[in-house]
């Protein structure tokens, strides 16, 4: 069984007054990803990527069709579920440590496991050292590290990241880029979390991606899914990784491409 199953997905947003029209985001989307995949979601701005993921936490309900997750339909937000955000969203009263903890006090986690488990995810984003810290003094890459720690300290079955890397500079996202890869070459298949990733970015879809889910311009449907099957760590300057850019972004650029599975 896949984790996540998106059956028939339609989303529509209702006009504000009488006068606006409804806005179709998403138009009976369907694919499923695998467990332990790493799953990007691209297309152009306004394609309804940020919705779709908005769906599967569980912060929307499709118009129509279904999601479900381990069979279990996405009703409302879950731990078994966890959000990264483009604008990291960290408690600015909060240390590194009181952060990451956050999810696991919720959880009523006792403080010994706690403690463990946030030193594991702390030395796993390379904060160590930091753990004192407040936000305003971190950079953006220290402070998105804390998010993705943040996340992943409550075990969930799902990551989901919505353009996490964005909001950096064109050296820290790199750099956040290069360490996640780092990450999912070090992990083992069975260990891997499933992770969903929205992104405007080609090349940041190959670098991390197992398949990358296309969606045409809005309404958003579903395009191609394109498996990437190059070794990790990624090098964006091998041939085969400079031809699969050039191919997704003909996809992209090209409206009149049908539908199809690859």
């Amino acid at each position: 069984m896949s984790t996540v199953s998106i059956r028939n997905v339609t989303k529509i947003y209702p006009g504000h007054s009488v006068r606006d029209k409804p806005v179709l985001a998403l138009d009976d989307v369907g694919f499923e990803i695998a467990d332990h995949e790493f799953c990007s979601i691209l297309g152009h701005s306004g394609c309804g990527k940020t919705t779709l993921l908005n769906l599967l936490a569980g912060f929307e309900q499709p118009t129509a069709g279904q999601i479900t997750v381990n069979g279990k339909t996405v009703g409302a937000p879950s731990w078994t579920r966890a959000m990264v955000f483009q604008d990291y969203a960290l408690f600015p009263w909060l240390t590194v440590e009181q952060n990451i903890a956050f999810g696991l006090e919720r959880k009523k986690v006792p403080a010994d496991e706690r403690g463990r488990i946030v030193a594991e995810q702390i030395a796993l984003v390379g904060l160590g050292g930091f753990e004192a810290r407040y936000p305003h003094q971190l950079s953006g890459g220290m402070k998105q590290r804390v998010s993705i720690a943040r996340a992943l300290c409550v075990d969930p079955e799902v990551l989901l990241m919505d353009e996490p890397f964005a909001a950096l500079d064109a050296q820290n996202r790199a750099q956040m880029q290069a360490e996640m890869g780092r990450l999912l070459a070090r992990s083992d298949a069975a260990s891997r979390k499933t992770m969903v990733l929205v992104t405007h970015s080609i090349e940041e879809a190959i670098l991390l991606s197992d398949r990358i889910v296309v969606l045409s311009s809005r309404p958003g449907r579903l395009k191609r899914i394109v498996t990437v099957d190059l070794p990790r760590p990624r090098n964006e300057d091998a041939p085969e990784f400079i031809a699969l850019r050039r191919q997704l972004r003909e996809l992209i650029d090209c409206e009149s491409d049908p539908p199809l599975v690859s």
